[in-house]
Protein backbone atom coordinates (compact mmCIF):
# COMPACT_ATOMS: atom_id res chain seq x y z
CA UNK A 1 0.00 0.00 0.00
CA UNK A 2 1.20 3.67 -0.39
CA UNK A 3 1.42 4.40 3.30
CA UNK A 4 3.81 0.91 3.68
CA UNK A 5 5.90 2.32 0.50
CA UNK A 6 6.29 5.61 2.18
CA UNK A 7 7.01 4.27 5.67
CA UNK A 8 9.74 1.94 3.66
CA UNK A 9 11.36 4.69 1.72
CA UNK A 10 11.40 7.30 5.01
CA UNK A 11 13.26 4.36 7.20
CA UNK A 12 16.51 5.65 8.29
CA UNK A 13 16.01 9.13 6.60
CA UNK A 14 15.61 8.08 3.04
CA UNK A 15 19.37 6.65 2.94
CA UNK A 16 18.38 4.28 0.35
CA UNK A 17 15.63 6.44 -1.61
CA UNK A 18 16.13 8.54 -4.48
CA UNK A 19 13.19 10.66 -6.47
CA UNK A 20 13.77 11.42 -9.64
CA UNK A 21 10.87 12.99 -10.84
CA UNK A 22 11.96 14.89 -14.01
CA UNK A 23 10.69 12.55 -16.67
CA UNK A 24 7.83 11.26 -14.66
CA UNK A 25 6.69 15.54 -14.82
CA UNK A 26 7.04 16.38 -17.90
CA UNK A 27 5.22 13.20 -19.30
CA UNK A 28 1.82 14.90 -20.31
CA UNK A 29 -0.02 10.82 -19.98
CA UNK A 30 0.53 11.25 -16.28
CA UNK A 31 -2.22 11.94 -13.93
CA UNK A 32 -2.03 15.63 -12.15
CA UNK A 33 -2.53 14.42 -8.90
CA UNK A 34 0.36 11.82 -8.94
CA UNK A 35 2.36 14.90 -10.83
CA UNK A 36 1.69 16.87 -7.39
CA UNK A 37 2.46 14.18 -5.31
CA UNK A 38 5.92 13.12 -6.37
CA UNK A 39 6.51 16.94 -6.84
CA UNK A 40 6.27 17.01 -3.31
CA UNK A 41 7.85 14.10 -2.50
CA UNK A 42 10.79 15.03 -4.56
CA UNK A 43 10.84 17.85 -2.31
CA UNK A 44 10.90 16.17 0.80
CA UNK A 45 13.59 13.43 0.32
CA UNK A 46 15.92 16.07 -0.72
CA UNK A 47 15.16 17.89 2.50
CA UNK A 48 15.75 14.67 4.69
CA UNK A 49 18.76 14.00 2.58
CA UNK A 50 20.19 17.31 3.25
CA UNK A 51 19.34 17.51 7.12
CA UNK A 52 20.70 13.48 7.45
CA UNK A 53 24.03 14.93 5.81
CA UNK A 54 24.65 17.91 8.08
CA UNK A 55 22.82 17.02 11.58
CA UNK A 56 22.72 13.30 11.20
CA UNK A 57 26.31 12.79 9.86
CA UNK A 58 27.78 16.23 11.94
CA UNK A 59 28.99 17.94 8.78
CA UNK A 60 27.57 20.96 9.59
CA UNK A 61 30.95 22.75 8.78
CA UNK A 62 31.49 27.32 8.69
CA UNK A 63 31.22 26.81 4.79
CA UNK A 64 28.01 24.64 4.32
CA UNK A 65 26.08 27.04 7.46
CA UNK A 66 27.30 30.09 5.45
CA UNK A 67 25.63 28.56 2.84
CA UNK A 68 22.46 28.08 4.66
CA UNK A 69 22.25 31.39 6.02
CA UNK A 70 22.86 33.41 2.71
CA UNK A 71 19.82 30.99 1.02
CA UNK A 72 17.97 31.93 3.91
CA UNK A 73 18.87 35.68 3.38
CA UNK A 74 18.17 35.46 -0.71
CA UNK A 75 14.64 34.07 0.06
CA UNK A 76 13.69 37.01 2.75
CA UNK A 77 14.96 39.73 0.52
CA UNK A 78 12.98 42.17 -1.54
CA UNK A 79 14.19 45.09 -4.09
CA UNK A 80 14.20 47.59 -1.79
CA UNK A 81 16.22 46.20 0.47
CA UNK A 82 18.95 45.04 -2.01
CA UNK A 83 21.44 47.43 -0.40
CA UNK A 84 21.28 45.80 2.92
CA UNK A 85 21.07 42.32 1.66
CA UNK A 86 24.35 43.23 0.12
CA UNK A 87 26.02 44.17 3.64
CA UNK A 88 24.58 40.89 5.41
CA UNK A 89 26.02 38.80 2.26
CA UNK A 90 29.54 39.88 2.70
CA UNK A 91 29.44 39.89 6.68
CA UNK A 92 27.88 35.90 6.33
CA UNK A 93 31.57 35.27 3.77
CA UNK A 94 33.36 36.75 6.35
CA UNK A 95 33.95 33.78 8.54
CA UNK A 96 34.48 30.97 5.44
CA UNK A 97 36.85 33.29 4.20
CA UNK A 98 39.17 33.24 7.57
CA UNK A 99 38.36 29.94 8.18
CA UNK A 100 40.02 29.02 4.68
CA UNK A 101 42.77 32.05 4.43
CA UNK A 102 43.87 29.86 8.20
CA UNK A 103 43.70 26.44 6.52
CA UNK A 104 45.38 27.22 3.46
CA UNK A 105 47.86 29.51 5.29
CA UNK A 106 48.99 26.36 7.73
CA UNK A 107 49.52 23.79 5.05
CA UNK A 108 51.47 26.21 2.71
CA UNK A 109 53.48 26.94 5.60
CA UNK A 110 54.17 23.11 5.99
CA UNK A 111 54.83 22.73 2.18
CA UNK A 112 57.01 25.61 2.73
CA UNK A 113 59.21 23.72 5.71
CA UNK A 114 59.38 20.64 3.83
CA UNK A 115 60.94 22.05 0.95
CA UNK A 116 63.42 24.14 3.15
CA UNK A 117 63.97 20.31 5.11
CA UNK A 118 64.91 19.13 1.75
CA UNK A 119 67.46 21.59 0.60
CA UNK A 120 69.03 21.63 3.73
CA UNK A 121 69.60 17.55 3.95
CA UNK A 122 67.13 15.20 3.03
CA UNK A 123 67.29 12.34 5.57
CA UNK A 124 64.18 10.88 7.18
CA UNK A 125 64.79 10.23 10.64
CA UNK A 126 64.22 6.45 11.63
CA UNK A 127 63.34 7.62 15.34
CA UNK A 128 59.80 9.38 13.88
CA UNK A 129 59.06 7.54 10.49
CA UNK A 130 56.70 5.13 12.97
CA UNK A 131 54.66 8.17 14.36
CA UNK A 132 54.66 9.47 10.37
CA UNK A 133 53.26 6.40 8.78
CA UNK A 134 50.54 6.61 11.84
CA UNK A 135 49.64 9.95 11.35
CA UNK A 136 49.41 9.84 7.33
CA UNK A 137 47.28 6.41 7.78
CA UNK A 138 44.69 8.61 9.81
CA UNK A 139 44.76 11.54 7.60
CA UNK A 140 43.96 8.97 5.01
CA UNK A 141 40.82 7.78 6.59
CA UNK A 142 40.24 12.04 6.30
CA UNK A 143 41.00 12.20 2.95
CA UNK A 144 38.63 9.01 2.49
CA UNK A 145 35.19 10.61 4.60
CA UNK A 146 36.30 13.65 2.42
CA UNK A 147 35.81 12.20 -0.99
CA UNK A 148 32.95 10.06 0.10
CA UNK A 149 31.19 12.83 0.70
CA UNK A 150 31.77 14.85 -2.10
CA UNK A 151 28.62 13.78 -4.00
CA UNK A 152 26.65 14.75 -0.94
CA UNK A 153 28.35 17.70 -1.08
CA UNK A 154 27.57 18.91 -4.77
CA UNK A 155 24.09 17.24 -4.24
CA UNK A 156 23.93 19.74 -1.13
CA UNK A 157 25.39 22.90 -3.21
CA UNK A 158 23.34 21.88 -6.42
CA UNK A 159 25.44 24.22 -8.39
CA UNK A 160 28.97 25.18 -8.43
CA UNK A 161 29.51 28.87 -6.70
CA UNK A 162 32.16 30.65 -4.65
CA UNK A 163 31.66 28.28 -0.95
CA UNK A 164 31.19 24.77 -3.14
CA UNK A 165 34.67 26.20 -4.21
CA UNK A 166 36.04 26.89 -0.70
CA UNK A 167 34.25 23.84 0.93
CA UNK A 168 35.51 21.58 -2.06
CA UNK A 169 38.98 22.64 -1.65
CA UNK A 170 39.35 22.47 2.17
CA UNK A 171 37.52 18.91 2.24
CA UNK A 172 38.73 17.19 -0.61
CA UNK A 173 41.91 18.03 -1.62
CA UNK A 174 43.50 19.70 1.42
CA UNK A 175 43.12 16.22 3.42
CA UNK A 176 44.83 14.63 0.09
CA UNK A 177 47.61 16.53 0.61
CA UNK A 178 47.55 16.10 4.28
CA UNK A 179 48.72 12.69 3.81
CA UNK A 180 51.97 13.29 2.15
CA UNK A 181 52.69 16.59 3.62
CA UNK A 182 52.26 15.24 7.07
CA UNK A 183 54.35 12.63 6.70
CA UNK A 184 57.47 14.42 5.27
CA UNK A 185 57.54 16.95 8.07
CA UNK A 186 57.40 14.23 10.78
CA UNK A 187 59.75 11.89 9.07
CA UNK A 188 62.50 15.10 8.62
CA UNK A 189 62.22 15.93 12.41
CA UNK A 190 64.40 14.04 14.48
CA UNK A 191 62.56 15.42 17.63
CA UNK A 192 60.31 13.18 19.50
CA UNK A 193 58.44 15.95 20.84
CA UNK A 194 58.58 17.91 17.72
CA UNK A 195 57.19 14.91 15.97
CA UNK A 196 53.87 15.27 18.06
CA UNK A 197 53.54 18.65 18.12
CA UNK A 198 53.75 18.38 14.30
CA UNK A 199 51.48 15.41 14.10
CA UNK A 200 48.39 17.43 16.62
CA UNK A 201 49.04 20.49 13.97
CA UNK A 202 48.60 18.65 11.13
CA UNK A 203 45.76 16.94 11.93
CA UNK A 204 43.92 20.15 13.14
CA UNK A 205 44.34 21.63 10.24
CA UNK A 206 41.23 20.19 8.56
CA UNK A 207 39.25 20.42 11.88
CA UNK A 208 38.95 24.21 11.26
CA UNK A 209 36.31 24.81 9.53
CA UNK A 210 34.29 22.40 11.98
CA UNK A 211 35.28 23.93 15.25
CA UNK A 212 34.47 27.60 13.99
CA UNK A 213 30.86 27.27 14.29
CA UNK A 214 30.93 26.09 17.86
CA UNK A 215 33.16 29.30 18.59
CA UNK A 216 30.88 31.49 17.34
CA UNK A 217 27.85 30.15 18.61
CA UNK A 218 26.11 29.20 16.12
CA UNK A 219 22.97 27.27 16.13
CA UNK A 220 23.43 24.09 13.98
CA UNK A 221 20.11 22.72 13.79
CA UNK A 222 18.30 25.78 14.02
CA UNK A 223 20.47 27.01 11.14
CA UNK A 224 19.87 23.85 9.05
CA UNK A 225 16.18 23.16 9.89
CA UNK A 226 15.20 26.70 8.97
CA UNK A 227 16.98 26.38 5.69
CA UNK A 228 15.21 23.42 5.05
CA UNK A 229 12.28 24.45 5.35
CA UNK A 230 12.52 27.84 3.58
CA UNK A 231 14.57 26.01 0.89
CA UNK A 232 11.45 23.53 0.55
CA UNK A 233 9.03 26.10 -0.02
CA UNK A 234 11.24 28.25 -2.10
CA UNK A 235 11.88 24.93 -4.62
CA UNK A 236 7.74 24.38 -4.74
CA UNK A 237 7.35 27.69 -5.99
CA UNK A 238 9.38 27.63 -8.45
CA UNK A 239 8.75 24.15 -10.01
CA UNK A 240 5.22 25.36 -9.60
CA UNK A 241 5.49 28.32 -11.74
CA UNK A 242 7.64 25.94 -14.29
CA UNK A 243 5.19 23.24 -14.64
CA UNK A 244 1.46 25.04 -13.02
CA UNK A 245 0.87 21.42 -11.58
CA UNK A 246 -0.61 22.51 -8.29
CA UNK A 247 -2.51 25.18 -10.09
CA UNK A 248 -4.05 22.70 -12.13
CA UNK A 249 -4.33 20.09 -9.96
CA UNK A 250 -6.37 22.50 -7.63
CA UNK A 251 -8.51 23.84 -10.59
CA UNK A 252 -9.28 20.26 -11.31
CA UNK A 253 -10.58 19.57 -7.49
CA UNK A 254 -12.61 22.50 -7.54
CA UNK A 255 -14.77 21.34 -10.66
CA UNK A 256 -15.03 17.86 -8.69
CA UNK A 257 -18.04 17.04 -7.36
CA UNK A 258 -17.83 16.59 -3.53
CA UNK A 259 -19.66 13.86 -1.43
CA UNK A 260 -21.73 16.14 1.45
CA UNK A 261 -20.28 17.38 4.69
CA UNK A 262 -22.24 15.24 6.34
CA UNK A 263 -21.00 12.12 6.03
CA UNK A 264 -21.15 10.18 8.81
CA UNK A 265 -17.62 8.26 9.86
CA UNK A 266 -16.45 7.81 13.62
CA UNK A 267 -12.75 6.91 14.86
CA UNK A 268 -13.09 5.77 18.26
CA UNK A 269 -10.40 5.64 20.64
CA UNK A 270 -11.91 3.40 23.51
CA UNK A 271 -8.97 2.76 25.90
CA UNK A 272 -6.57 4.60 27.26
CA UNK A 273 -3.91 6.07 24.59
CA UNK A 274 -2.48 8.98 22.53
CA UNK A 275 -3.94 9.78 18.97
CA UNK A 276 -1.14 8.80 16.81
CA UNK A 277 -0.60 6.62 13.34
CA UNK A 278 1.83 2.89 13.96
CA UNK A 279 4.61 3.01 16.56
CA UNK A 280 6.33 -0.57 15.82
CA UNK A 281 8.68 0.10 18.74
CA UNK A 282 5.42 -0.36 21.01
CA UNK A 283 4.19 -2.81 19.28
CA UNK A 284 1.11 -0.58 18.59
CA UNK A 285 0.14 -0.25 14.81
CA UNK A 286 -2.97 2.14 12.93
CA UNK A 287 -4.25 -0.33 10.46
CA UNK A 288 -7.22 -2.98 9.62
CA UNK A 289 -6.88 -6.11 11.96
CA UNK A 290 -8.02 -9.12 10.37
CA UNK A 291 -10.41 -10.47 12.87
CA UNK A 292 -10.11 -14.47 11.39
CA UNK A 293 -6.02 -14.02 12.42
CA UNK A 294 -5.81 -10.59 14.47
CA UNK A 295 -3.12 -9.57 11.91
CA UNK A 296 -3.22 -6.03 10.67
CA UNK A 297 -3.26 -5.72 7.05
CA UNK A 298 -2.60 -3.22 4.93
CA UNK A 299 -5.85 -3.29 3.35
CA UNK A 300 -9.36 -3.28 4.23
CA UNK A 301 -10.02 -7.43 4.04
CA UNK A 302 -13.72 -9.25 4.24
CA UNK A 303 -12.07 -10.55 7.72
CA UNK A 304 -11.43 -7.13 8.63
CA UNK A 305 -15.51 -6.05 8.34
CA UNK A 306 -17.65 -5.94 11.75
CA UNK A 307 -21.35 -5.09 12.20
CA UNK A 308 -21.45 -4.78 15.78
CA UNK A 309 -18.17 -4.40 18.28
CA UNK A 310 -19.36 -3.97 22.15
CA UNK A 311 -16.64 -3.53 25.21
CA UNK A 312 -16.84 -3.72 28.85
CA UNK A 313 -14.46 -1.32 31.00
CA UNK A 314 -12.37 -3.11 34.39
CA UNK A 315 -14.65 -1.71 36.99
CA UNK A 316 -13.01 0.85 39.24
CA UNK A 317 -14.16 -0.80 42.73
CA UNK A 318 -12.36 -3.54 42.83
CA UNK A 319 -9.84 -3.08 45.88
CA UNK A 320 -6.36 -2.79 44.99
CA UNK A 321 -6.83 -2.43 41.61
CA UNK A 322 -4.27 -0.27 39.80
CA UNK A 323 -5.64 3.19 38.58
CA UNK A 324 -3.64 3.05 35.37
CA UNK A 325 -5.75 0.23 34.20
CA UNK A 326 -9.34 1.93 35.02
CA UNK A 327 -9.69 2.69 30.62
CA UNK A 328 -8.28 -1.61 30.03
CA UNK A 329 -11.47 -3.37 28.31
CA UNK A 330 -12.26 -6.69 30.30
CA UNK A 331 -14.67 -7.94 27.74
CA UNK A 332 -14.70 -7.49 24.31
CA UNK A 333 -17.36 -8.58 22.06
CA UNK A 334 -17.39 -8.57 18.08
CA UNK A 335 -19.64 -9.52 15.12
CA UNK A 336 -18.48 -9.98 11.66
CA UNK A 337 -19.70 -8.76 8.77
CA UNK A 338 -19.33 -11.71 6.24
CA UNK A 339 -20.69 -14.71 9.04
CA UNK A 340 -22.41 -13.32 11.69
CA UNK A 341 -19.61 -14.65 13.68
CA UNK A 342 -19.63 -13.97 17.24
CA UNK A 343 -15.90 -13.10 18.32
CA UNK A 344 -15.21 -12.28 22.26
CA UNK A 345 -12.28 -11.59 24.24
CA UNK A 346 -12.77 -11.27 28.03
CA UNK A 347 -10.02 -11.34 31.08
CA UNK A 348 -11.54 -14.41 32.99
CA UNK A 349 -9.92 -12.39 35.89
CA UNK A 350 -13.28 -9.83 35.93
CA UNK A 351 -16.08 -12.42 34.65
CA UNK A 352 -17.84 -12.94 37.59
CA UNK A 353 -17.60 -8.83 38.43
CA UNK A 354 -19.19 -7.87 34.96
CA UNK A 355 -22.41 -8.52 33.17
CA UNK A 356 -21.62 -8.98 29.63
CA UNK A 357 -25.28 -8.24 28.61
CA UNK A 358 -24.48 -4.58 30.32
CA UNK A 359 -21.86 -3.49 28.09
CA UNK A 360 -20.43 -0.03 28.47
CA UNK A 361 -20.26 1.15 25.12
CA UNK A 362 -21.30 -0.39 21.34
CA UNK A 363 -21.62 0.41 17.58
CA UNK A 364 -23.64 -1.05 14.79
CA UNK A 365 -22.83 -0.96 11.37
CA UNK A 366 -19.59 -1.16 9.73
CA UNK A 367 -16.44 -0.90 11.71
CA UNK A 368 -12.89 -2.06 12.10
CA UNK A 369 -10.20 -2.21 14.83
CA UNK A 370 -7.56 0.01 13.65
CA UNK A 371 -5.16 -0.53 16.60
CA UNK A 372 -5.38 -3.96 19.34
CA UNK A 373 -2.97 -4.64 21.99
CA UNK A 374 -3.87 -7.36 25.09
CA UNK A 375 -2.37 -8.39 27.73
CA UNK A 376 -4.85 -10.21 29.96
CA UNK A 377 -7.36 -6.91 29.53
CA UNK A 378 -7.26 -5.13 26.28
CA UNK A 379 -4.90 -2.42 26.86
CA UNK A 380 -5.24 -0.08 23.58
CA UNK A 381 -8.21 -0.22 21.65
CA UNK A 382 -8.89 1.96 18.57
CA UNK A 383 -11.96 1.42 15.91
CA UNK A 384 -13.41 3.41 13.52
CA UNK A 385 -16.27 3.00 11.00
CA UNK A 386 -20.25 4.33 10.13
CA UNK A 387 -23.29 3.49 10.65
CA UNK A 388 -24.55 2.45 6.89
CA UNK A 389 -22.29 0.44 4.32
CA UNK A 390 -22.95 3.26 2.19
CA UNK A 391 -21.31 6.34 4.40
CA UNK A 392 -18.40 3.43 5.08
CA UNK A 393 -17.89 3.24 1.12
CA UNK A 394 -18.05 7.32 0.72
CA UNK A 395 -15.83 7.74 3.81
CA UNK A 396 -13.17 5.24 2.46
CA UNK A 397 -12.90 6.86 -0.76
CA UNK A 398 -13.19 10.84 0.32
CA UNK A 399 -10.31 10.15 2.96
CA UNK A 400 -7.94 7.43 0.81
CA UNK A 401 -7.13 5.54 4.19
CA UNK A 402 -6.45 1.81 2.84
CA UNK A 403 -7.25 -0.22 -0.36
CA UNK A 404 -10.17 -2.58 -0.12
CA UNK A 405 -10.36 -6.01 -1.47
CA UNK A 406 -13.06 -7.62 -3.89
CA UNK A 407 -14.49 -9.47 -1.28
CA UNK A 408 -14.79 -6.41 1.29
CA UNK A 409 -16.10 -4.47 -1.75
CA UNK A 410 -19.00 -7.09 -2.13
CA UNK A 411 -19.65 -7.22 1.29
CA UNK A 412 -20.46 -3.24 1.10
CA UNK A 413 -23.22 -3.75 -1.55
Amino acid sequence: SLASTLASALSEKATNTVFQPKDFLENENQDLVRKKFVLYMEILFQSVSIDRFLVGGDAANIYRLAFCMRSLMSYEASSKHQAMQSMHDRRVLLYPLLSFAMQLALISYVILEISESMEDQFSLQTRTIPLAVLGSAYASLMAWKGIKTSLEINKFYETYGFLWFLDYVINVILPIVSIFAGFFVVALNDSYIEGVLNTSALLFISEVDDELPGYLGLETVTVVHTYLIENAIHKLNKLNESTQIIGKVEEKFAQKTKYRADIEYSDIIVTNMAERGSDPSNYCFFAPLNTTDFVTSTHISGGCLLREISWIYQPRSRPGAAKLCAGYVVYLRAVTLAENKVIEIANPNFLNEIDINKCDGSVKGVYMITTFQKKRSVTKLRICGSKTKEDFKKAMEYYSLWDMSPMAASLLK
